[in-house]
């Protein structure tokens, strides 16, 4: 089983992100989840952004001390993306073969 853990927000101080990662880790053992997966949730703001100058249309913007915190809560990063406006392209309207 795996647990998910999303849609989240802490203050910047170690010992309440500890609290929250702590009971939240918890919860999880209890129920025999084999791994903890988080930021999660793909509806909102499913990932914690490490870059908050590039963000894409609809993106959220994160607080700089998250990625920390999940770190230092026993989290890794396990995958990433890219995803970016183009300012660059080209369309010719007036093209009636499109």
């Amino acid at each position: 089983m795996t647990w998910t853990l999303g849609l989240y927000e802490c203050i910047d101080r170690e010992e309440v992100a500890y609290a929250l990662f702590s009971t939240a880790t918890a919860l999880a053992q209890r129920s025999s989840a084999s791994y903890r997966i988080g930021p999660m949730e793909v509806r909102n703001n499913y990932r914690i952004s490490s870059d908050n100058f590039n963000l894409f249309f609809t993106e959220e913007c994160n607080k700089d001390y998250y990625n920390k915190q999940f770190r230092e809560n026993g989290f890794e990063e396990v995958g990433c993306y890219y995803s970016s406006i183009d300012r660059n392209i080209n369309i010719d309207l007036d093209n009636k073969s499109n």
